[in-house]
């Protein structure tokens, strides 16, 4: 705990959190979720209520018993639905058991304002962290966009290899021009893959059996 405090000083008074899943999930698992970073600014932080911030989140990590995606009422819960229906219909399991978590900590309006790579880099190391309990052969992340935790694992992954060629995909998310992503990164010593699917807040994937079905398959090849 101390450690991840070291690395997150620079963002520990700021609006946010660390972890979307409950302590629950920091366990052997095959999979992690990421966004990018938690959304808005609520009217409690503006009051500077200490639970909405990262060192309150840190602190009472231990204590932490809720998912976010299925314990919160959000004010646009689309996000919490299609996320939900994907797990279910691309890894039979409940999401209460998949560890989640965003790229970024701390909360901004905009993906704009996130302060993307900056802000990533101060907490990549604590996903390093979660990253080595879990063991995911799989990070499923959404928004894959130029400011995205897809892109920013790709660059990652880019600098490791010098610019060798990746194994990457490309798969029609059946909305407009959108692409769902994958490629495969050396991440801590082993061989995970990335999914990339556009944002859930603006992608709509319920239904979209194909998609799940992409994903699955991308799992069992893991």
């Amino acid at each position: 705990m101390e450690k991840a405090k070291r690395h997150l000083r620079p963002l520990l008074d700021e609006s946010g959190r660390v972890l979307y899943s409950s302590v629950a999930t920091l366990k052997k698992g095959p999979l992690y979720i990421l966004g990018l970073n938690p959304a808005g600014i609520p009217e409690s932080f503006q009051k500077k209520k200490k639970e909405d911030i990262i060192r309150y989140s840190l602190n009472n990590l231990a204590q932490r018993d809720e998912n976010a995606y299925t314990g919160e009422v959000w004010k646009r819960p689309a996000l919490q639905k299609r996320l939900c229906w994907l797990v279910k219909n691309s890894f039979d399991c409940d999401i209460k058991d998949v560890c989640a978590s965003n790229l970024i900590f701390n909360r901004s309006i905009s993906a704009g304002d996130c302060g993307c790579p900056e802000n990533a880099d101060i907490c990549w190391p604590v996903h390093e962290m979660i990253i080595k309990i879990v063991q995911p052969k799989m990070l499923l992340v959404y928004g894959n966009s130029h400011t995205s935790p897809f892109a920013y694992l790709l660059k990652r992954a880019r600098e490791r290899t010098g610019g060798e060629a990746l194994k990457f995909e490309e798969f029609h998310s059946g909305h407009s021009s959108w692409h769902c992503k994958a490629f495969v990164m050396e991440l801590l010593g082993k061989h995970r893959t990335i999914i990339g699917l556009p944002h859930l807040s603006r992608y709509n994937v319920r239904g979209k059996q194909s998609v799940a079905n992409w994903v699955r398959d991308w799992f069992k090849r893991s």
